[in-house]
C-alpha cells in the first residue's frame, strides 16, 4: 500500500449544516472537533477517530458492561452531520472510539445508518512494537467501500 494513498488530519473542526437559523444560535450550538481523521484515496474512505482516556464500558441498572451512550452520541454526531452527497466518503465513514487499557482487548463493531462504528482498545502495557502492530492492525480492519 503506498502511503500517499492516506491523508492525515488532526484536530479538524466539522460544523452543522444549517439550512436556516435564528440570527443568535452560533452562541450555543457546541463546537464538533475530531482528534483524527485518515483518508484512503484508492478507495474512497473516510474513518474519524475519536480517542478517549477513560474506561471504555461502565455498569448500566441492567448490565455489567455497556459502552457509554454519551461517547457513540458524539460519534454519530461526527459521522451523520457530515454527510453530503457531494462529498462521496461522508456517506459511509467509519467512526472508530479508541481507549487505552491495561491488560485487556476490545475490538467490536456494528453498522448503523450506513455507517460502521467501531470500539477498540490498545494495550498500553505492551511493547512499543507491539502497540504499533495493534494500531495498524485496527485500522486494516477498517471497511473500504
Amino acid at each position: 500500500m503506498n502511503s500517499n494513498d492516506w491523508k492525515i488530519s488532526t484536530g479538524k473542526r466539522l460544523y452543522w449544516q444549517q439550512q436556516q437559523a435564528s440570527s443568535g444560535i452560533k452562541n450555543f450550538l457546541p463546537n464538533m472537533q475530531t482528534d483524527l481523521i485518515i483518508e484512503h484515496s484508492n478507495c474512497n474512505h473516510r474513518l474519524i477517530i475519536d480517542t478517549k482516556c477513560t474506561s471504555i464500558h461502565h455498569q448500566s441498572r441492567y448490565k455489567n458492561k455497556v459502552f457509554k451512550s454519551s461517547h457513540i452520541y458524539q460519534l454519530y454526531a461526527y459521522l451523520r452531520s457530515q454527510e453530503n452527497a457531494a462529498d462521496p466518503p461522508s456517506c459511509n465513514a467509519t467512526g472508530m472510539l479508541l481507549y487505552p487499557v491495561i491488560n485487556d482487548t476490545i475490538n467490536e463493531y456494528v453498522t448503523i445508518q450506513n455507517h460502521q462504528f467501531r470500539f477498540c482498545t490498545i494495550d498500553l502495557s505492551q511493547g512499543s512494537s507491539l502497540i504499533r502492530k495493534n494500531l495498524l492492525n485496527l485500522l486494516c480492519h477498517c471497511r473500504c467501500s
